[in-house]
């Protein structure tokens, strides 16, 4: 008779059940779990699965606490472990989980639902989360209940990507209407005789005159960097904290375009903060000092990316940011020289008038040596004189 073959628990299982410590709560090892699911050594996807198991099981304590894992290492692993649990096999068990088929406890499925909700609201406008976020969507639209939400949700990336077309296109139909409309010598023809006569709703509203482009916003407008925005997908802008960059596209709420260094993308709205238009935008982002420390750090971490297994894009990324960093500073250290220089020409001038002094001085001294010395032969001679005369006389 062929018995069951029954797996091993694997380096995961291990480490995570470590963690759930029996059913009682200790963030220690929780916090140490989520620097050794951190490491770039770790398959993300096995180790999600290896927490999301352990919330099936009859023991509410350990349930609850696995979720708790599971949130705790979302938040804190990185990017591509927010990846593995949006993967088909984490969520497909969490929405297992939730079915009255398989009744879980009331409290372990409200406390999935309150943790997911979290994960969306903090990050579905990653495109690595939406995932995620279209199975929250589909939990809703099934009759799940919520938490109240604390603020709304966010644009997903694709959301703002599909609506600043249908603005490009709505401006790019509105243009073409205008110039249409000046070309005609004729009375303007009515919209409905335009040559896009499916899109008069949408024209109208175009042609408003708070969006024509006589009566638009300055074209120049510009944003601040407030925080420092790494690129994670194709289509996005980076920065770091203190860049201008050109405001582009402010429609939506969560993701704007701007361009910054010859690049155009899109980017947090809540990274940035309007600034009034300058004509030199790039001295906005000087900042105050030039910090050596900032500087270190960074040739530092070069140089250890360098000297380890680092990607050629990792390094690549750094000696941008690095650049960027001293490009900030440049202006600092070149408006230092040239005050520097100033100073020099100053002293030079001062240095000058000091040699002429000096020798004018000097000119002066040897001139009273000689009157001074002058007087004393003088009367040396009437002397010798009047002794020759007396000798004389004798």
């Amino acid at each position: 008779m062929a018995t069951a073959k029954v797996s091993a628990p694997s380096e995961y299982d291990s480490l995570v059940e470590q963690a759930i410590n029996q059913g009682t709560e200790d963030w220690g090892k929780i916090i140490n779990l989520c620097d050794k699911f951190s490491a770039a050594s770790i398959k993300k996807e096995e180790a999600a699965r290896a927490i999301v198991k352990n919330i099936s099981s009859h023991n509410i304590n350990i349930a609850l606490i696995s979720v708790t894992i599971l949130d705790g290492c979302f938040n804190n692993c990185g990017k591509e472990f927010q990846a593995a649990c949006g993967t088909p096999l984490v969520l497909d068990e969490l929405t297992r989980l939730l079915s009255l088929k398989v009744n879980t406890p009331v409290v372990v499925c409200n406390l999935i639902k309150k943790t997911i909700q979290s994960w969306v609201v903090d990050y579905g406008h990653y495109p690595h989360v939406t995932s995620i976020y279209k199975t929250y969507a589909t939990w809703k639209e099934d009759g799940y209940e919520f938490p109240a939400l604390t603020k709304n949700l966010p644009v997903t990336h694709l959301q703002s990507e599909q609506a600043l077309e249908e603005a490009d296109l709505k401006a790019a139909v509105a243009a073409s209407l205008k110039d249409t409309q000046c070309k005609n010598a004729s009375p303007v023809h009515p919209l409905s005789q335009s040559l896009y006569p499916l899109l008069n709703a949408e024209t109208q509203g175009a042609l408003s005159p708070s969006d024509s482009p006589s009566a638009a916003e300055p074209s120049e407008r510009y944003v601040k960097a407030l925080y420092t925005f790494e690129v994670m997908e194709e289509g996005e802008l980076g920065f770091v904290a203190g860049d201008v960059i050109r405001l582009l596209d402010d429609q939506h709420l969560d993701w704007w375009k701007g361009e910054f260094n010859g690049s155009v993308g899109l980017f947090p709205a809540n990274y940035v903060q309007r600034v009034e238009r300058y004509s030199t935008p790039q001295h906005t982002c000087l900042p105050s000092t030039v910090n050596v420390f900032v500087i270190d750090e960074l040739l530092q971490k070069l140089h250890l990316a360098q000297s380890s297994s680092q990607s050629s894009d990792f390094i690549e990324n750094i000696e941008k940011l690095y650049e960027r960093v001293v490009g900030q500073m440049k202006p600092i250290v070149d408006e230092y020289l040239e005050k520097v220089n100033r100073k020099e020409e100053e002293l030079a001038a001062l240095n000058a008038l000091y040699c002429e002094s000096t020798a004018l001085h000097d000119q002066l001294v040897k001139e009273s040596q000689i009157a001074f010395s002058v007087q004393p032969l003088s009367q040396t001679s009437s002397n010798n004189m009047s002794t020759d005369s007396l000798s004389f006389i004798s």
